[in-house]
């Protein structure tokens, strides 16, 4: 920050040019982002419960093979 030729000497002076609005933007801004986060963490959330629940409803009870039933593409190293 340069050296100020004139600085404010009083808390008038140095509050004189203060606009409210760039403390109220950046507060919704910041409001906004974790809004959008949260929602998509919820949607997220609730749409591999429903998912999870659509894999038991088709899966019988007491069979394993639905899930264990994948095979590797080559011998490992």
């Amino acid at each position: 920050m340069p050296i100020q030729v004139n600085p404010p000497r009083s808390e008038k002076d140095f509050y004189a040019a203060y606009d409210p609005m760039v403390g109220i933007g950046t507060a919704i801004v910041l409001m906004m982002f974790f809004f959008v986060v949260t929602v998509k963490s919820c949607v997220r959330y609730a749409i591999r419960k429903w998912r999870m629940h659509q894999f038991y409803k088709r899966t019988p009870p007491g069979d394993t093979t639905a899930a264990d039933d994948e095979q590797p593409i080559a011998e490992t190293a």
